[in-house]
């Protein structure tokens, strides 16, 4: 008998990051994006969203 590991995903909400960002930055690409993304996305893709997130927001700032 096999000892089964159960892997769970975590989940992370973006709803009030979504809603309370844009309406702060409603003129941000980032808005944007967010807007688009589901309320809910799994928690070890979130470094790569922030990576990307990050960018946006630097490419902003350079103008």
């Amino acid at each position: 008998m096999g000892i089964q590991q159960q892997v769970v995903q975590k989940q992370i909400s973006l709803r009030v990051l979504k809603q309370q960002f844009s309406t702060r930055y409603p003129w941000s690409k980032l808005s944007e994006v967010l807007i688009r993304l589901p309320d809910e996305i799994a928690g070890d893709s979130l470094p790569a969203y922030l990576d990307n997130w990050l960018a946006i927001l630097d490419a902003e700032a350079e103008g």
